[in-house]
């Protein structure tokens, strides 16, 4: 079989190529059942530490695109249509980035969900300690309302909040 295609080369501790099959190999990442050795430690443990906190999901994805670049990683030309050019491109990249950074081009495959999007607060600090004011003294009481009855008391008290979606504000703090 191609390497790339069918099965992977990994190098062991006595620096022999071995050829085992991508299933073999994608379960060995789905059981986390693998140590990575690289001469510079503090790339091994950053590799191991960003293999095992991959979600199965991330590393099907990184399987997906490795299946995808293996045949330019052996030299033959960039040919896949199914999939745009400047994608194709990217992983190559991001393949030899961190196989200069870690050693191991797999780990440049990896999507990295969690980091993605805009996660900062979109409301103020003065709308954020009113919603945690009203949240302590009328939702968290000891006669606890339920969550809309609060909130209907905050839009009572504050119309402004009548304009802020339920989610935006008090529902994420309530459910915390």
């Amino acid at each position: 079989g191609n390497i790339g295609l069918t099965k992977i080369a990994l190098i062991n501790e006595e620096n022999q190529t071995l050829q085992i099959p991508l299933e073999s190999f994608n379960e060995l990442l789905k059981n986390r059942d693998f140590l990575l050795q690289y001469n510079r430690r503090d790339s091994h443990e950053s590799a191991n530490k960003i293999l095992k906190a991959a979600s199965d999901i991330e590393l099907m994805e990184a399987n997906r695109r490795y299946q995808v670049i293996a045949p330019c990683l052996q030299g033959e030309p960039v040919k896949n249509i199914n999939f745009p050019r400047r994608s194709i491109y990217y992983w190559l990249k991001a393949w030899r980035d961190a196989e200069l950074k870690y050693g191991i081009g797999y780990i440049g495959l990896l999507p990295n969900y969690k980091k993605r999007g805009n996660r900062s607060n979109k409301l103020t600090t003065a709308v954020l300690q009113l919603i945690e004011e009203f949240i302590s003294k009328d939702y968290e009481s000891l006669k606890q309302k339920g969550k809309f009855a609060s909130y209907s008391a905050l839009c009572g008290e504050h119309p402004i909040f009548a304009e802020i979606a339920i989610h935006e504000c008090s529902m994420g703090r309530i459910q915390q």
